[in-house]
Parts: C-alpha cells; sequence; structure tokens
C-alpha cells in the first residue's frame, strides 16, 4: 500500500477496471480522432467506441 500519496497518474488506467478511480480522463488526437474506429492489432484503439461513455473527462492532444 502506498501511503502519503493522494492522487496518482496511469497512462492506460481507463481500462483497469479493478482499480478505483476518482476520474476517468481520455486523451484523443485531435489530428486522427479515433481514426478508423478498428481495435488493436489491426488499428489504434484499446477498447470499444462506446467504452468512451465511462469517461469523465476528454482532452484532445496534437491541436497544433
Amino acid at each position: 500500500m502506498i501511503t502519503g500519496v493522494d492522487t496518482v497518474i496511469m497512462d492506460d488506467g481507463f481500462q483497469q477496471w479493478g482499480i478505483k478511480k476518482d476520474l476517468d480522463i481520455v486523451a484523443i488526437g485531435a489530428a486522427n480522432p479515433l481514426a478508423t474506429a478498428i481495435l488493436l492489432p489491426r488499428g489504434i484503439l484499446r477498447q470499444p467506441l462506446s467504452s468512451l461513455k465511462n469517461a469523465d473527462v476528454f482532452v484532445l492532444t496534437k491541436t497544433t
């Protein structure tokens, strides 16, 4: 158990359902948003688009 820590930021924590989370943040690349909506290994998505309903916040990346 970690003590003295009140915030942990995880990469790929969205798909870890067994972890208690207060906030789910999804980063979406603006240059190629959701690409072709095909899951790995053929596409870039790690989960189906329907999983986005579980997100609390969306952040657009690579906007310039």
